[in-house]
């Protein structure tokens, strides 16, 4: 079989200009492996585990480019390009789509750059770290740019219009997520600032892990609530909400009355029962 590399390589995507490109994944224990980049090549054998990884030489911005990657097999990864590549992570401000935007019909309307490239991690939460994942690389249109993240997209914008060379963005954000959450238990436990943390995770109730696992659909209904200030107003009926969405939930409350907002974790002193 082909060695296997990262998700994060694939077609279309960006690498980093000016600094050795580390290019990893997976193969066969003790299989050989070479890995070519333009006129960039250097072989490794995976170890033990069957993890590889090589380091090809610094490369100016340009391409398109072929990644090739051959051991028992070989896999390719076309229309690379080399430039500039930023990760924008966070949590409901960085994940607020382009579509959002005040000036959004406008903007996406000339989103279309083949120069600049996005990708999204998908959102998934694990106990264990996982090194598979379904995404893909794609050009900016008007199609891919509309749902991507508006803060990394006009940032992704004025990088392209300021240095004219190719950018990729990484987003990976979710709306109301703590930074622990996003830190592997032996990072956490190998720093004793961030022990307490592990330590609190370790006295849960064991039914949490599984809802670490598989996270649960739920619903709140209240008899009545109101929203809290210079007008309050009785919102009858139920409300739906769901976290991982919250960003984007427009809340029903009845036939006559309809909310819409993006509530964040702070709002939830504004809801009174």
């Amino acid at each position: 079989a082909a060695p296997k590399l990262a998700p994060v390589f694939g077609d279309h995507m960006v690498l980093e200009h000016g600094r050795p490109i580390p290019v990893w994944g997976r193969a066969e224990p003790g299989e050989a492996i070479r890995v070519t980049l333009g006129s960039a090549a250097a072989s490794t054998t995976a170890d033990a585990s069957g993890r590889w990884r090589v380091d090809l030489e610094a490369q100016k911005p340009g391409g398109p480019l072929t990644l090739t990657v051959a051991g028992a097999g070989t896999v390719r990864c076309r229309d690379v390009l080399i430039g500039e590549v930023w990760i924008a992570s966070g949590q409901s401000n960085m994940a607020f789509s382009l579509s959002g935007a005040s000036t959004a019909a406008e903007d996406i309307a000339r989103a279309g750059d083949d120069q600049l490239r996005l990708f999204t991690v998908p959102k998934a939460t694990s106990l264990q770290r996982r090194e598979r994942f379904a995404a893909e690389w794609q050009a900016s249109t008007p199609e891919t740019a509309r749902e991507f993240s508006a803060v990394a997209w006009y940032f992704g914008r004025e990088r392209r219009r300021k240095f004219d060379i190719p950018v990729g963005l990484i987003h990976t954000s979710w709306p109301g997520s703590a930074a622990e959450e996003w830190t592997d238990a032996r990072s956490l436990a190998s720093d004793p600032n961030l022990v307490p943390i592990q330590e609190r995770w370790n006295a849960v109730a064991p039914q949490t892990y599984g809802l670490e696992e598989k996270p649960l659909d739920f619903e709140l209904a209240f008899d009545d609530f109101e929203l809290t200030g210079k007008q309050p107003k009785p919102l009858p009926q139920r409300w739906h909400y769901s976290w991982e969405s919250a960003p984007e939930t427009t809340f029903d409350l009845g036939r006559d009355v309809r909310l819409a907002g993006r509530l964040r974790a702070a709002d939830s002193s504004q809801l009174a029962v």
